[in-house]
């Protein structure tokens, strides 16, 4: 999906190409430290599910939630304040840090929504639900990323058009997480199969 996206960023212009490149560097501050609170909880959640301490795991999963959402929100805003300067270490042309500027506004303030993603599918896949979070995530950040690209950025063809994706994916995959989570018989089902 980020290759058919690259595409679409392609056709605005090296300067967007530049910018867009420069953003994934900054992006990419927000990406590593999303992934460790992700690594985290599928190793806690194993462990407490394979203890049988399915309360602990929830507690562990609730923790994790918050610590992830807190360190989403310090990043959002440290990068929305000052990542206009720190594009200054990639570059000094000022149209590529102008559109970089525009892309981090329609990332970071959403990657609080990227935490649900992160710790609710890392946490099922840890108890041992692998594969319907993989559907959930193939689906709602992939496929609804192929689509928007193919529908709605050929009317919208600008950087907000194609930068919105991104966010409308994390929001869609979060609600859907959410719900599995919070509304399906996920945990008695992986009891079962570990009983087997």
């Amino acid at each position: 999906s980020n290759l058919i996206i690259q595409a679409a960023v392609n056709d605005l212009g090296t300067s967007v190409v530049a910018a867009w490149t420069t953003t994934g560097k900054l992006d990419g501050v927000y990406w590593a430290v999303s992934n460790s609170f992700g690594v985290a909880i599928m190793a806690f959640t194993g462990q407490a599910f394979g203890a049988g301490k399915y309360d602990r795991m929830k507690r562990g999963v609730r923790v994790c939630m918050g610590m992830a959402l807190g360190a989403a929100a310090v990043i959002s805003g440290l990068l929305l304040l000052f990542g206009k300067y720190c594009f200054h270490i990639f570059t000094d042309d000022a149209t590529v840090i102008r559109y970089a500027v525009e892309m981090l506004s329609y990332f970071a303030p959403f990657y609080v929504v990227w935490s649900f993603i992160e710790v609710l599918s890392n946490s099922l896949r840890g108890a041992g639900d692998a594969v319907r979070p993989m559907i959930i995530t193939i689906l709602g950040v992939c496929g609804l990323r192929v689509l928007w690209t193919l529908f709605v950025v050929p009317q919208w063809h600008t950087v907000m058009g194609i930068s919105m994706c991104y966010p409308f994916t994390w929001i869609v995959t979060a609600l859907a997480f959410i719900v599995y989570y919070f509304k399906s018989d996920w945990l008695n089902r992986c009891i079962a199969v570990s009983k087997r």
